[in-house]
């Protein structure tokens, strides 16, 4: 016969881990570090005029016309960091955003928009002493 006691000490124990699984799931989710990695890797040069360019596409592609988009806003003389929330991208198209931007920053999509900019805000400790302008924008509103 099972006492009170062990059925009492089984319960807690599979309470106990639903809780810490469940806990650890709605964890990462709630984190705000959703960066999977940036490229080039550790301190990036950033000039004084930032624009944080959020992306998504659940492929990982870039559509053609953001790339003259992108290349338009560093011509102006910004250092665009381009974010994208599809937590990857195709080889070709990250080839080609590598070579108009500042950095490549690839994350989970978790927070969406505001997630992405607030990530990439932490991740570069924006604003930094000589930053003059930081300008957030997305890959579905341009003109």
């Amino acid at each position: 016969m099972i006492g009170k006691r062990s059925i009492a000490l089984a319960y807690r124990a599979i309470r106990d881990g639903i809780v810490n699984g469940v806990s650890s799931v709605l964890g990462r989710l709630r984190s705000p570090h959703q960066i999977i990695r940036a490229a080039p890797a550790g301190q990036v040069e950033l000039g004084g005029r930032i624009v944080l360019f959020l992306h998504f596409d659940s492929g990982g592609r870039v559509r053609e016309a953001l790339y003259d988009y992108i290349s338009q806003l560093a011509a102006s003389g910004r250092s665009v960091v381009f974010i994208t929330n599809s937590g990857r991208l195709d080889p070709v198209a990250e080839a080609r955003v590598a070579a108009l931007c500042a950095c490549v920053v690839i994350r989970r999509n978790i927070g969406y928009d505001f997630g992405g900019w607030r990530d990439v805000i932490e991740h570069f400790d924006l604003p930094r002493p000589d930053t003059q302008e930081i300008i957030i924008v997305n890959d579905s509103v341009f003109g």
